[in-house]
């Protein structure tokens, strides 16, 4: 097992932990979750101003649906071009699953949006951020692009910090605009590392055994 892959093993069993910790505590309606919630929310709106909102309101759109769509017909559109159809195909199964599993787990979980204090309104339910879980799928597929190809480690890091800063960004709007509470979009984040992961591990080992 080489340390890329030790890892990401490592990173899978803590998205997995954080992402159960996280349904339990909202689906039991925790006090203190509730609480630390409402703190950050309450945090934020303190320091809003038009500047900001401006910035925050024009970033979260970036990855409303039909945004995502269009990244995604490019992403695949440049890849299949370039010859990396095992990665177009790795790409369209991990948007699908993702995407299933979140509205999955939203109407599960039924957990409310906040209902006041909102830039933005968005429909549907609050738990976990579609957004949040959304950009990782984009973006954290394009990371594990960037360390199969043949760049450098220095770019490859680069490369993966610029990626992850706007996994972060997007997720940090969607609690600034209201429509989410910050659990959502930790959990958005964390399922959103499990599936690309997940999704990766099993078309490298499909493509091991395809080998063998």
């Amino acid at each position: 097992m080489n340390r890329l892959t030790r890892f990401q093993t490592i990173l899978f069993a803590t998205a997995l932990v954080i992402f159960l910790f996280l349904w339990a505590l909202v689906a039991s309606h925790n006090p203190t979750l509730d609480g630390l919630d409402r703190a950050v929310r309450h945090f934020l709106n303190a320091r809003r101003n038009p500047a900001m909102n401006a910035f925050f309101t024009t970033i979260t759109r970036a990855f409303n649906f039909w945004p995502t769509v269009t990244w995604s017909v490019l992403i695949v559109g440049l890849c299949w071009l370039r010859g990396r159809r095992h990665f177009c195909y790795q790409y369209l199964v991990t948007m699908v699953v993702g995407t299933g599993l979140n509205k999955l787990i939203k109407h599960l979980v039924l957990r409310p949006r906040p209902g006041y204090d909102r830039l933005m309104h968005y429909g549907g339910y609050s738990f976990p951020s579609g957004h949040s879980s959304g950009v990782v799928l984009v973006l954290g597929s394009l990371i594990v692009l960037t360390w199969e190809s043949h760049l450098s480690h220095r770019a490859k890091w680069a490369w993966t910090i610029l990626l992850t800063a706007g996994c972060l960004l997007i997720g940090f709007s969607r609690v600034y605009v209201g429509a989410h509470y910050a659990s959502d979009v930790l959990a958005g984040w964390c399922l959103g590392v499990l599936v690309v992961l997940g999704n990766t591990a099993l078309f490298t080992g499909r493509d091991r055994l395809t080998a063998e």
